[in-house]
């Protein structure tokens, strides 16, 4: 069954809330007037300025999307595998699906994992929120015990690899990997940060691929 989300940054809740379906640090943040704008948030805007009233004014949702289910569904798989060491069960989908992507992540327990954060920019009178599949200093597969810059992580699950974002598209104005490493630079002081965007393929045979770039 798919666990309800915050409206407001797509964080899981624990139980649904039809009267304020937002978790508590969201609910807090709309209680004192500071409003709370995430990646998806922008991007509902900058596509339709009338589907993203739609949602976050009116509260119409769209018709739940089985495969965007399923995408959350691999996403607990890959966070108790990175938090807890829980090999995914290659006998179930979402197992099937992650499991030639782990080679692209850090150790199990070396990262911090689903990360939630609310950023209360200076001068401002917003505040960004989100959820940040992972994140870890140091990390490099290819360059074991050389120091590298903190990398920032994120699970995409893809029925195509033609969806992927190019390395140029992720650096060059991607909202959602804007704010997220920006988030890490400014909480970590690192005078640069990787990001590393895994993509899972959900149809035909099971396998998966990273873009890297900073």
């Amino acid at each position: 069954m798919k666990s309800p989300l915050c409206k407001t940054c797509d964080a899981p809740l624990p139980a649904v809330n039809d009267t304020d379906p937002y978790c508590d640090p969201c609910a807090a943040r709309r209680e004192a007037g500071r409003p709370l704008l995430s990646a998806s948030q922008i991007d509902h805007f900058r596509l339709c300025d009338r589907k993203w009233g739609w949602k976050y004014l009116d509260g119409i949702e769209s018709p739940t999307n089985q495969w965007a289910a399923f995408g959350q569904e691999c996403h607990a798989v890959l966070e108790r595998y990175l938090r807890d060491g829980k090999q995914p069960n290659p006998k179930t989908a979402a197992g099937a699906v992650v499991l030639p992507g782990l080679q692209y992540l850090p150790a199990p327990g070396k990262a911090k994992v689903e990360g939630k954060f609310v950023w209360s920019l200076p001068h401002e009178p917003f505040d960004l929120v989100g959820v940040i599949d992972w994140w870890v200093y140091g990390f490099d597969r290819d360059a074991p015990g050389a120091w590298v810059p903190p990398t920032v992580g994120d699970h995409k699950t893809t029925g195509n690899f033609q969806w992927m974002l190019t390395p140029e598209a992720l650096a060059g104005g991607n909202v959602q990997s804007a704010i997220y490493l920006a988030y890490v630079q400014q909480q970590t002081g690192a005078a640069r940060v990787n990001g590393r965007w895994v993509y899972y393929r959900t149809k035909g045979a099971h396998a998966a691929r990273c873009v890297d770039f900073a």
